[in-house]
Parts: C-alpha cells; sequence; structure tokens
C-alpha cells in the first residue's frame, strides 16, 4: 500500500496550481509507493481555513506556498510569509516548499528567517522537471533550493 501524503497547495493563480499537480501526479507515477492527497487555497482567508480544518483530522506533510498573496480580510495574514510562520507554529513537521517571484536578498533572508523552508525555488527557475525533483528531494529530508536562491544565499 502506497504511502499518502497530505499536501496543501497556497497559490492564487489556478495555473501554477495545475502544474504543481501535475507534478506531484508524475511523482505518484514513477514512485508506486507514493500517493498523494492534495488541496489547495488562492488566499490568506481560505488558506487558514484549510489549516483549521486539517488540523481537526490530519496533519500535513507537505505545503507549497506562495508568498504574494491576497491578505485575509480580518488582516492576521497579509501573505504567504506569515501563512508560512502560522504553518510551522500547528504543525512543526510539515515540510514547506516556499514558491515565489521574489528574488531579493532582504525578502529572501526574510523568508529564511521566519519559515526557514524545506525547499525554496524562484518561479521563474521552475521547469516540470524542477519541480518533481524539488518534491522528491524534500520528501527525502533533503532541502532544496533553485539557482536564484542558492546564488542570493552566497
Amino acid at each position: 500500500m502506497p504511502k499518502a501524503y497530505n499536501v496543501l497547495i497556497i497559490e492564487d493563480y489556478q495555473l501554477i496550481i495545475d502544474a504543481y499537480k501535475r507534478a506531484f501526479f508524475e511523482v505518484s507515477n514513477k514512485e508506486e509507493d507514493i500517493d498523494f492527497i492534495i488541496d489547495s487555497a488562492s488566499n490568506c482567508d481560505e488558506a487558514q481555513a484549510k489549516i483549521e480544518e486539517t488540523k481537526q483530522h490530519v496533519s500535513l506533510d507537505l505545503v507549497f506556498l506562495d508568498i504574494k498573496l491576497p491578505p485575509s480580510k480580518d488582516g492576521t495574514h497579509c501573505s504567504g510569509e506569515d501563512l508560512g510562520v502560522t504553518i510551522r507554529k500547528t504543525f512543526p513537521e510539515t515540510k514547506i516548499i516556499i514558491a515565489t517571484n521574489y528574488c531579493d536578498t532582504y525578502k529572501v533572508n526574510s523568508i529564511f528567517k521566519q519559515v526557514n523552508p524545506e525547499g525554496f525555488l524562484v518561479k521563474h527557475d521552475l521547469s516540470p522537471e524542477g519541480l518533481i525533483i524539488a518534491i522528491k528531494e524534500v520528501l527525502s529530508g533533503s532541502l532544496y533550493y533553485s539557482k536564484s536562491i542558492i546564488e542570493l544565499i552566497r
């Protein structure tokens, strides 16, 4: 019986959500012992509701998190970075992969300090193969950073 991972994709563009889902589908097709239960949210309010709902029943194994998201109506979450902090507090064992368009040193350092993601991708570095590699690496317990993130760290 395959291991089923609970995944939450938090992204405000449906096209990108679909690309992530395709990558998860490819991983589960290539790895017979892995399966994914995928849910998604497109803004901070939806994401917070999914987090609250999930913690009542199961845990989250992996979260794909965009940083630039529509904020919550009550002002508690202004970005994906705020959600990342909430996810870390609620599910300390959850692996987080940040995928963002931000590519400046200050923002990247802030995200590392606040969220400390297992994966960090700049969207313009992404390819279908790169997404698959990132998912596999993070699930195996390794860290995965895209080329632009590695250059910024240096």
